[in-house]
C-alpha cells in the first residue's frame, strides 16, 4: 500500500471517483435551491405592494362597473316603459322622457346610496 497516493480515494484506477464529486455537486445544488426558496418566501415589500395595487385595481374597476350598471338599468327600464306608454296612449307630453329622467334620478340615488354604504363598511373593518 505504499504506492497509494494521499488522493487515492479521489482517483481509482486513473479516473476520478464520481461519487464524492456528485455528492458535493448535489449538496451545492440543494443549497442553492434552499437559498432561492428562502428569497421567494421573503418577498420584497414592493412585490406585496404591487399585488395589493393590482387587487385594488380590480376591486375599483368592478365597483365602478357596478355603479354604472346601477344607473343605466333603471334609466333603460324607464325609457322602455315610457316608450310603451307613449305608443299605447299618446298624450301632449312625453312619457318616455319623463320616465327616463325618473329612472336616471333613481339610478343615481341608488348608486350614491350603494357607494356610501360600501365606504362606510370599508372604514369600519
Amino acid at each position: 500500500m505504499a504506492d497509494q497516493s494521499p488522493d487515492y480515494d479521489k482517483k481509482v484506477g486513473g479516473r476520478e471517483d464520481r461519487r464524492h464529486g456528485d455528492r458535493r455537486l448535489e449538496d451545492r445544488r440543494i443549497g442553492e435551491r434552499r437559498q432561492r426558496d428562502r428569497r421567494q418566501k421573503e418577498k420584497k415589500p414592493e412585490d406585496n405592494t404591487r399585488q395589493r395595487d393590482n387587487s385594488r385595481f380590480w376591486y375599483d374597476f368592478m365597483r365602478f362597473n357596478l355603479t354604472g350598471w346601477s344607473v343605466v338599468i333603471p334609466t333603460l327600464v324607464g325609457l322602455a316603459l315610457g316608450n310603451w306608454i307613449d305608443q299605447r296612449n299618446p298624450r301632449g307630453f312625453s312619457w318616455t322622457l319623463t320616465l327616463m329622467a325618473a329612472g336616471l334620478f333613481l339610478g343615481c340615488l341608488n348608486a350614491w346610496y350603494w357607494i356610501r354604504h360600501q365606504d362606510h363598511n370599508g372604514r369600519n373593518k
